[in-house]
């Protein structure tokens, strides 16, 4: 492997201030997502804008286009070596040492609590 090869990591808690300052010019309430999504409570959209989660590839589509931005433009990523990274999680290389959960695991343990 080339010395200067660098894997992308999204970045969930800038990520996470991109999708707020971006719904905020869009003048989008989260109530408003929260219903365009069909969730039954607005914790995804919390946990997303925190860096608690990162939205499903389908969410951000909807999102980048609702904002007139590009999926590139909402995500956040940072170029690591990849000897830094252990695994593969969904959401891009996983540093295990921030401990991410994904988006639908917890949203599924809200949806049983509900």
């Amino acid at each position: 492997m080339k010395a200067n090869f660098k894997v992308p990591i999204i970045d969930p808690k800038k990520t996470g201030e991109k999708l707020k300052k971006y719904r905020l010019e869009a003048e989008v309430s989260v109530k408003d997502l929260q219903i365009v999504f069909g969730f039954t409570n607005p914790n995804s959209i919390y946990r997303w804008e925190t860096g608690m989660a990162v939205p499903s590839t389908g969410h951000l589509l909807i999102l980048a286009k609702s904002f007139g931005v590009t999926i590139d433009q909402l995500l956040s990523v940072k170029w690591v070596d990849p000897t830094q990274v252990k695994r593969y999680d969904g959401l891009g290389l996983k540093d295990e040492k921030k401990g991410i959960k994904g988006e639908n695991e917890k949203e599924s343990a809200d949806e049983e609590e509900s």
